[in-house]
């Protein structure tokens, strides 16, 4: 009867742990593509976004000094202008960073 029953244990423990293993090798997966997601997001989306919108007010600004030149204008402009080229040498420097291109596409479709 000791065989038995240590036959018994062993099945109540083996249960629990290839369920767990399963488990973790079910969600290991998921839990990598979120913390790229993060990543990607954080390195390229984030970035992208205010740069989108200082070329939008860098645009409107243009228009606006072609509109009506005037030198206080072209001060706000070449200012603004400037701020432009920080953020895409920031954006730029960020989407080549190595979190981000450890982040994205393994299979070359991004690329």
């Amino acid at each position: 009867m000791g065989s038995r029953s240590a036959s018994l244990r062993a099945r109540v423990v083996a249960v629990p742990v290839a369920l767990g293993a399963f488990a973790a090798g079910a969600t290991l997966p998921d839990g990598h593509t979120v913390l790229s997601v993060r990543t990607l997001d954080a390195q390229v989306a984030e970035p992208g976004e205010a740069l989108r919108t200082e070329l939008r007010r860098e645009r409107r600004m243009s228009v606006a000094s072609l509109g009506r030149p005037s030198p206080e204008r072209a001060q706000a402009l070449c200012a603004r202008r400037q701020r432009s080229e920080e953020l895409v040498a920031a954006f730029a420097g960020s989407a080549r960073a190595r979190r981000a291109r450890r982040a994205g596409p393994r299979d070359g479709a991004g690329t």
